[in-house]
């Protein structure tokens, strides 16, 4: 907001650091087809893109994206803005439309920058050039005919953008020598706690005369409440703020604020577009504790803020109870914010505080961007720039039941409970939470029984196991545990039970004082692991008062025990017993011996398992990095999309043997290139698909675990193969036809030699010149994969390269010239 011009007049564009996106646009307000849920709201209006695609490398040598470094995508982006839809229409199948009818079909967006023409859908050619594609940079180069009109009729007639054709932008400085305009209105504010209220706003001198008088109007409901004279000493581009008499307003009051400069130095302004300001204000209602709010009706008493106009929050009857819920399953705005504010409450003399309510989500499969925040504040302000977020939780964290295709309605089992402390609070005689929903255009977000009290409540509990990970690479572990305290009576001491594989361990006490709303990390005992697969249970009883609250006292961790090792360079193609571990959450688990056209692979099977959301690892052995100076992955995924159930897979890596795993978000998988809704099983060499990851990182460590983490949601089966480790860098390796090849670059010094042995080997490099002298001699011991270099440092000529492999002798010629 700081950063903002006025969108009616402005094209905003925010360049910024982004991590998931590279942009994104608000679509503009239109009856044009495939634009109906577009936002209203103004104060978002415009294009946000990272800062590592903005610009052009042609322009000068700034650090780019080498794949988005021509400045498409903010061309990309303004399609948007102008009312383009993606040239796939936002779909997975050929029907999918993006509204323009000179733009081909196709089934999804193209990634990278492929060879022309590429043919789908009836034999036509993709337009995959198309700046509203996905291709790099330097294949964009075409919008079409179609989209040319639909941007014109847009620009011609959407609010806040025809109106951007008469942008005072465009023209000349006006030279007003009187010119005084309403800056800006700090009170009243659109949602206000009742009482005494002073009027004020600030004016500015935009003119190049010295202002020493001015009369402001200011009107409530349309009827004059003052007409004032101000006394003034404003330079040109000076600014001040004016009062007027104060007003008193009470509860669920609604009205509606007119300020208008009347005349300035005693004549009127010569300049009047910015001479008047208008709001409407509402007023907070009052409430008592100790307070519930089950919505079996629309809440009077709230507040709504709904920014774009668009879905927000609203009341339900679902049969067995009232609740309030925002319908992010139709909602297609990703990102908005919608607020729901209660009414004011005095607990100035309160002995405990403390906030319950009721949640009910289900993800939409691969989807995680929805999101539910409370925020507390005591000042009267209609924004949360002052407040304090108590509670926030999204995605699988939010989730109170399994992931769902559909769109969600909560069971009457399906809801969980939440505990927010509110002890810092106490002494406000103003207090207001606010419900905050952020959509992720997954599935629908609800919230029931909102209470607040200051009974004395005892509930501890446990957020998480913050180490170890699922599998692990040494024993003992020392496991941590963050806990809270979601009551409101302090917590002194506590008592931790565990189990490994059911056998109850030494109970742990400890010390620790909580107090309300506070967390802490507790480190726990060591525990000796069985190799291969244990189950830690850990559960923890408070001292003193009975825990009110007992669902989230025990937490369950599968953990493995990796007891097999390797160096890398290795692989793993799942022909013969694999030495890769299977952990699993859920019943969904890997298995490693699929039958495929790989002979066996390993297959995470979700074709027939409804046990939406659970989660399976795949890990290493124990990995050696440590004689690598640079390392890379790569592993073949197959998988079978049944829209709209997908999915999810990613790699992750520990370098501390399995206390933590790096979830890299450009490690994860993409699974949209096979659709069928038969059961998948890969059968020919384009079923599959070859995926590498950046190991830089772990380069010279060792103790190393990769592991590759599939999430269930019934869509379809999930297949990797051909898991390899190279001990360089290089994302394209050249391929080799076993068991080596030898290549020239482009001088005598970048000779390659590129091995593609079955198993490691002791291999051995001879090259000499065709009259015999020879020039190298080298041993390499654990080849598998690698790519050797060779400085022959001699003239052009034919080379005789003798390579030694497992006591067999390869004999190649080779012509090789600068």
């Amino acid at each position: 907001s700081k950063s903002y011009w006025p969108a009616e007049q402005y094209f905003n564009i925010w360049v910024t650091n982004f991590i998931e996106y590279l942009g994104y646009t608000q679509f503009p307000v239109s009856n044009v087809a495939g634009l109906a849920n577009s936002s209203n709201d103004r104060l978002t209006d415009g294009i946000i893109v990272d800062r590592k695609v903005f610009g052009s490398i042609d322009d000068g040598a700034f650090t780019l994206d080498a794949k988005y470094n021509k400045g498409r995508t903010v061309t990309h982006e303004v399609g948007h803005f102008f009312g383009l839809r993606h040239i796939w229409g936002d779909g997975s199948f050929c029907g999918a439309t993006d509204y323009v009818e000179d733009t081909p079909p196709q089934v999804g967006q193209t990634n990278n920058c492929p060879t022309h023409p590429r043919v789908e859908c009836s034999s036509l050619a993709k337009m995959f050039q198309n700046f509203l594609d996905y291709t790099d940079d330097r294949c964009m180069n075409i919008f079409s005919k179609g989209q040319i009109a639909r941007m014109e009729v847009v620009l011609q007639n959407s609010p806040r953008r025809k109106s951007l054709l008469t942008s005072p932008g465009a023209l000349a400085p006006g030279n007003f020598s009187l010119d005084l305009g309403i800056l800006s209105v700090q009170e009243p504010t659109t949602l206000e706690c009742s009482g005494t209220h002073t009027p004020t706003i600030t004016i500015r001198n935009f003119g190049t005369t010295t202002i020493s008088q001015a009369t402001i109007e200011l009107r409530i409901n349309n009827v004059i409440f003052q007409t004032k004279p101000f006394t003034l000493s404003l330079g040109s581009l000076q600014q001040t703020q004016v009062t007027f008499n104060t007003y008193t307003s009470l509860p669920s009051d609604v009205r509606n604020f007119q300020f208008q400069i009347l005349s300035v130095n005693g004549v009127a302004d010569q300049f009047v577009d910015n001479n008047i300001s208008v709001l409407t204000t509402r007023t907070s209602a009052q409430a008592t504790t100790p307070f519930l709010e089950k919505f079996d009706v629309a809440p009077s008493s709230w507040n709504v803020v709904n920014p774009d106009g668009l879905t927000t929050w609203q009341q339900v009857n679902l049969g067995y109870t009232g609740a309030l819920y925002i319908d992010n399953y139709d909602y297609e705005m990703e990102g908005a914010e919608d607020k729901i504010v209660s009414p004011v409450f005095n607990v100035s003399s309160a002995t405990g505080l403390l906030l319950k309510f009721k949640k009910a989500f289900a993800q939409f499969p691969g989807v995680s961007g929805e999101a539910l925040s409370v925020y507390a504040f005591t000042d009267c302000a209609d924004d949360l720039t002052n407040a304090t977020r108590v509670f926030f939780e999204e995605g699988a964290d939010l989730a109170t039941t399994s992931p769902t295709g559909g769109e969600f309605s909560p069971q009457p089992n399906e809801w969980e409970t939440a505990y927010v402390p509110l002890s810092q609070f106490i002494g406000a005689t103003t207090l207001r939470f606010a419900f905050v929903g952020r959509n992720g255009y997954g599935n629908n977000v609800f919230i029931d029984s909102v209470q607040l009290t200051s009974e004395s409540i005892v509930n501890l509990s446990i957020k998480k196991i913050s180490e170890p990970s699922m599998a692990v690479c040494e024993s003992p572990i020392v496991p941590k545990i963050l806990i809270a305290n979601l009551g409101t009576t302090t917590i002194n001491g506590l008592s931790i039970a565990i189990t490994k594989n059911g056998t109850a361990q030494p109970t742990q006490n400890i010390s620790t004082i909580l107090l309300p709303g506070n967390t802490t990390e507790i480190v726990l005992n060591g525990i000796s692991l069985n190799a291969g697969m244990n189950e830690l249970k850990i559960t923890i009883t408070p001292n003193g008062p009975t825990d009110q609250s007992l669902a989230d006292n025990s937490i369950t961790l599968p953990v493995a025990l990796i007891t097999n090792t390797a160096s890398i360079p290795t692989r793993e193609n799942f022909d013969v017993a694999s030495s890769w571990a299977i952990v699993k959450t859920g019943t969904t688990a890997w298995s490693t011996s699929a039958s495929t056209n790989y002979k066996k692979s390993a297959l995470f099977n979700s074709f027939s398992n409804t046990s939406l959301g659970g989660v399976s690892w795949l890990v290493s052995p124990k990995l050696d990095f440590s004689r690598a100076t640079e390392a890379r992955m790569f592993a073949d995924f197959s998988y079978g999309y049944a829209p709209p159930n997908k999915e999810t897979v990613m790699v992750a890596y520990s370098s501390d043997c399995g206390k933590t795993f790096i979830n890299n978000p450009q490690f994860n998988v993409d699974l949209t290139d096979n659709e069928t809704f038969d059961e998948w099983v890969p059968e020919a060499k384009e079923d599959w698909i070859r995926k590498s990851f950046d190991l830089n990182d772990l380069a010279g460590k060792e103790n190393i675990l990769v592991a590759i983490q599939a999430t269930n949601f019934n869509g379809n089966n999930l297949y990797v193969d051909n898991i390899e480790f190279f001990e360089n860098n290089n994302s394209t390796p050249s391929k080799v036809p076993a068991p080596f090849r030898v290549w020239k670059g482009e001088t005598l010094s970048d000779t390659y030699l590129t091995f593609n042995l079955e198993d490691k080997q002791t291999v051995q490099v001879q090259v000499a010149s065709i009259m015999g002298n020879k020039i190298l001699d080298v041993t390499h011991e654990n080849t598998l994969n690698q790519t050797l270099t060779f400085e022959l440092n001699a003239v052009p000529g034919i080379y005789v390269f003798r390579v030694i492999i497992d006591n067999r002798l390869y004999v190649l010629k080779m012509y090789i010239e600068n």
